[in-house]
């Protein structure tokens, strides 16, 4: 049996239904997002189960208003699966300037002022019937890749999952006690895009994976 490889396109290239579905998929109670999202209300912030399930879903709601008021980000980008229909999209990431989303400005203004060029990765999901090694693999490529392409040299990450942070350490993402959101207690990640190991397990991800190899550094 052949081994499945997924493919990227900007979220903004799909058609306008298949764009809706992705994000509708991704944000349903019984998928990735949800099961984190609960788990922030209820574990981390210590909400009982009903006010947590109810903050949940809020949270689905809001996440995926935002991705569906505005499928012509060009920030957006999808992960997806080829067969006899065409492209499925089962996945997705956003990469963008960190002071050009409302958390982004949150955390530059914690940061303060710094002559690295800032960006922020966010709204990482694979469809769980996708979801594995190899997808998340590819979705950290495609992130580096898009990281040099916008030239960044620093890529911030948050997420309502703090077990992902065992998993992005993989991927060379930092995880410094000192970084956090204000009134918030979401992880808080940092990527160094120009790091030399960084850029080396970039290359030999994309390698194995049979991927394009990253954009030399500028």
């Amino acid at each position: 049996m052949p081994t499945l490889r997924f493919h990227e396109m900007p979220l903004c290239r799909l058609p306008r239904a298949t764009a809706r579905r992705l994000i509708t998929q991704l944000y349903a109670p019984d998928q990735r997002f949800a099961r984190c999202f609960v788990r922030y209300w209820r574990d981390v912030m210590g909400q009982p189960a009903d006010d947590a399930a109810r903050s949940t879903a809020a949270e689905l709601e809001a996440s995926a208003a935002t991705l569906l008021a505005n499928l012509d980000d060009p920030h957006v980008h999808t992960i997806g699966v080829t067969h006899d229909l065409g492209y499925e999209p089962v996945g997705m990431y956003a990469v963008r300037p960190l002071a050009s989303h409302p958390v982004g400005r949150e955390l530059d203004a914690v940061l303060g002022p710094g002559r690295e060029r800032r960006g922020l990765c966010h709204a990482v999901a694979i469809r769980d019937d996708h979801a594995g090694l190899r997808a998340l693999r590819t979705v950290f490529v495609n992130i580096a890749r898009r990281a040099v392409e916008a030239d960044l040299d620093v890529l911030y990450f948050y997420s309502s999952d703090h077990r992902l942070a065992d998993v992005y350490r993989h991927f060379g993402m930092e995880f410094p006690d000192s970084l956090a959101l204000p009134r918030s207690h979401h992880l808080v990640g940092r990527y160094q895009v120009h790091r030399a190991d960084n850029r080396a397990r970039v290359a030999n991800t994309a390698a194995q994976l049979g991927l394009i190899e990253l954009p030399a550094a500028a």
